[in-house]
């Protein structure tokens, strides 16, 4: 195929350095790099015959991409079909090997862009309008021969062009997915494996993404609960947490000073990992020892839906301090410990079913989170451990203070 098309130039930045200078940051591009792209003007038959799509699903567990919504497309095949719709973005898509381009005049601006017969067009940006546009075709017989469609080609390998799907759907968007956050974590593994040194974010990122995939698909208290990134939304009643939402939650856990000095260093799926995700599942399976009923129904309790989530991950690092001094990470620890919580560790406590004693707990809000977790706080202090005792300075070991104004 030979298409004519225009040359133009971007610069592509793998990351950002962020520096600070009297108070005020600026990120500076790290790794940037000079893409070439190619912007032509291609019938819509042509855009739906040529294009795939790399989704992440069941049946292919490394895409990059989120699975369409067939809603968005059903919107997009009725705008074009019968509201004179028109499409002027261009969508973007990448030929992996063997794209080449041969300028047509002197400042190598114009000319012809030589694609193999066999190449497809991977849809970096714009796969919703690609299947609304086969839909107008196939449900209302929409002539795709006659619609003409902008569409910027890249050629650049895989790895590159999953990165530029990334940074135009996150950065450039701002969509947080679970995806993205997966994407992310890959990354950051497959540096680590390399020998480089990513950031304390993104190694924290990736520790919380594979605590959460190993929880979503390993018997345990959040087996089958966890939505992966390859399932679409048609699960969330089931499954309302993702792998990105819970890894979050994680994040006052894998801030804590011990914590971090547990993992970070490490390779992915170290011992260290390993652990961190054992003592995790441990400290969930003594809560859904004491709350069966709600941990067995995610309909009509909270305590597994995001809210639990962040709440019992924020206190976590209380019971993680008590089990690090006592040596004793099991279920049975926690649960003793975590019963000092008293009516917060009771099913009807998390219960969102009309008439429930709690209705704060049919909300979701950071407010919320932190007025809950305050109540725990509070429990705790009153109803010191009987197990741990409490660190006691030797006399000496620290200056008097003098109370003298």
């Amino acid at each position: 195929m030979e298409l004519p098309v225009t040359r133009f130039t971007q610069v592509h930045a793998q990351g950002y350095d962020v520096k600070v200078r009297h108070g005020l940051e600026t990120k500076i591009a790290k790794g940037a790099q000079p893409i070439d792209m190619y912007l032509a003007v291609i019938p819509a038959d042509v855009l739906i015959d040529k294009s795939a799509v790399d989704a992440r699903t069941t049946t292919n567990p490394g895409g990059y991409q989120r699975q369409a919504v067939p809603s968005r497309e059903r919107a997009i095949a009725r705008y074009v079909t019968h509201k004179g719709g028109i499409l002027p973005t261009a969508v973007l898509v990448n030929i992996r090997d063997g794209a080449q381009f041969v300028p047509g005049d002197a400042d190598g601006r114009h000319g012809i862009l030589v694609i193999p017969d066999h190449e497809k067009f991977w849809v970096e940006d714009g796969q919703h309008r690609k299947g609304g546009l086969a839909e107008a075709q196939t449900k209302y017989g929409f002539d795709l021969s006659s619609y003409e469609v902008p569409v910027v080609f890249t050629t650049v390998p895989y790895e590159e062009e999953r990165r530029i799907f990334y940074v135009v759907n996150h950065e450039a968007k701002s969509v947080p997915t679970d995806l993205t956050a997966e994407l992310i974590a890959e990354d950051t593994v497959s540096k680590i494996e390399e020998g480089e040194r990513p950031s304390a974010q993104a190694v924290r990122q990736a520790v919380g993404q594979y605590i959460a995939k190993r929880l979503a698909q390993e018997p345990g208290p959040w087996f089958g609960k966890i939505r992966l990134a390859e399932q679409g939304k048609e699960v969330a009643k089931a499954k309302p947490v993702g792998t990105s939402t819970f890894g979050s939650t994680l994040r006052p856990v894998l801030m804590d000073a011990w914590v971090r000095r547990t993992y970070e260093g490490q390779v992915p799926d170290s011992k260290p990992w390993r652990d961190l995700y054992e003592v995790v599942r441990n400290y969930w399976l003594a809560l859904a020892n004491l709350m069966p009923a709600a941990s067995s129904d995610v309909e009509h309790y909270s305590l597994q839906k995001p809210l639990g989530a962040y709440v019992f991950n924020q206190i976590m690092p209380e019971f993680l301090d008590l089990a690090r001094r006592a040596g004793e990470f099991s279920p049975k620890f926690f649960q003793t410990e975590l019963e000092r919580l008293e009516v917060w560790v009771t099913d009807d406590q998390w219960s969102i079913v009309d008439g429930a004693p709690e209705p704060m707990v049919k909300a979701n809000n950071r407010q919320v989170i932190e007025h809950i977790v305050k109540q725990m706080k509070t429990l705790l202090d009153e109803n010191p451990s009987q197990h741990v005792p409490d660190v006691v300075l030797p006399q000496g070991s620290a200056p008097e203070v003098s109370t003298e104004l």
